[in-house]
């Protein structure tokens, strides 16, 4: 009994919360840990989490739906974890609120100009959209903006397409000018699209890439606003995915390229396997399974060993401890229980 007592106070303790920022938006992210269950098995930590953001920005008030689609689903269970030492699932839920969150604080909003940028923003680009049809309209290259902003906001899928897939049903892009001594929007495109994720590990040398794409031919995109030169909305939307390709994705997903993480290891140990996989009865919650075992790359500062496996020099952390499911033993008990993190259903909360 006393030990559920500190083991209930230790949960209650088990909060993180942070404030950061995004863009021009506030985030406020709040993960409590709600369970904890220890079995021969090993260890299962169940967490609640939310993000809020201080303020609705006005790119996207008037689309606001007041919150993201809240859908009850169960935890999966952790029923095969052969060749795994831990596995983190994350829901849906919870990945479309912090999605939605990022969309109301106006963080997916974006004007793109020279000043922003640094590159020529002018009228000369609508010619990469299609040549010719708009130069009765601008004579002359003008300075524009290209201002981009999702109508609704995005949601994730796991294991479709893509490991992690985020799906943009309404993006809108508006290219602004000076015509006629007035700031107008020259043409406006609506875009259907999905920017997938892999994730994979190179275990020899600690890499765990991210990579990340949008499929050009699955993307559906249509000239939703083209009063100037309307008998020509069928070429424009013919040669807007070049235009996308060149220009868009690389501003929008910020020069769009596979990311790369460089883990270290710890006493020559370190994650050696890492399986992202959709689960649950509705595959809703992604999982990623990790194994632990002896690893080559770096040693994060300590080098040499001595017979006891210990590297030289370091300070603490260097008692052995068996523990259940550990593959082959004698790794540390931070290493050897397999652990399951479950970030479950988001907090429900009002918005703002």
């Amino acid at each position: 009994d006393e030990l559920e007592e500190e083991i209930e106070e230790a949960l209650d303790n088990l909060v993180l919360e942070e404030e950061f920022e995004v863009e021009d938006a506030n985030m406020m992210l709040r993960l409590a840990a709600s369970d904890l269950v220890i079995d021969s098995g090993g260890v299962r930590l169940t967490a609640e989490g939310s993000v809020n953001v201080q303020e609705r920005a006005e790119c996207v008030a008037a689309l606001d739906p007041g919150g993201s689609e809240s859908v009850d689903s169960e935890p999966p269970l952790i029923t095969d974890m052969t060749g795994h030492d831990g596995v983190l699932f994350l829901s849906d839920e919870f990945a479309n609120q912090a999605l939605y969150t990022l969309w109301v604080g106006g963080a997916l909003c974006y004007a793109v100009n020279e000043e922003q940028v640094g590159l020529p923003i002018d009228t000369s680009l609508l010619s990469m959209v299609v040549d010719g049809v708009f130069d009765e309209l601008f004579p002359e290259v003008a300075p524009m903006e290209l201002q981009l902003r999702p109508e609704s906001a995005p949601e994730v899928t796991f294991g479709v397409n893509h490991d992690v897939g985020v799906g943009m049903d309404d993006l809108a892009i508006g290219f602004y000018a000076e015509l006629d001594d007035r700031t107008a929007r020259v043409l406006g495109m609506n875009i259907e699209t999905e920017l997938g994720m892999d994730v994979s590990l190179d275990d020899t040398t600690g890499e765990i890439t991210v990579g990340m794409d949008v499929d050009l031919d699955e993307m559906v995109h249509t000239a939703a606003f083209n009063e100037f030169v309307s008998e020509s909305s069928a070429e424009i939307e013919e040669g807007f995915v070049s235009f996308f390709d060149v220009m868009v994705a690389d501003l929008l997903f910020d020069n769009l390229y596979d990311r790369v993480i460089t883990l270290e290891s710890i006493e020559m140990y370190g994650l050696d396997s890492l399986d992202v996989a959709a689960v649950g009865d509705l595959g809703d919650w992604g999982a990623a399974y990790a194994g632990i075992g002896e690893v080559t790359y770096g040693t994060g500062g300590c080098s040499g060993t001595d017979e006891s496996g210990c590297s030289s020099g370091c300070s603490g952390g260097c008692g052995l401890a068996g523990s259940a499911g550990a593959r082959g033993g004698g790794t540390g008990l931070w290493f050897g229980l397999p652990i399951a993190l479950l970030i479950v259903r988001r907090r429900q909360h009002e918005f703002l």
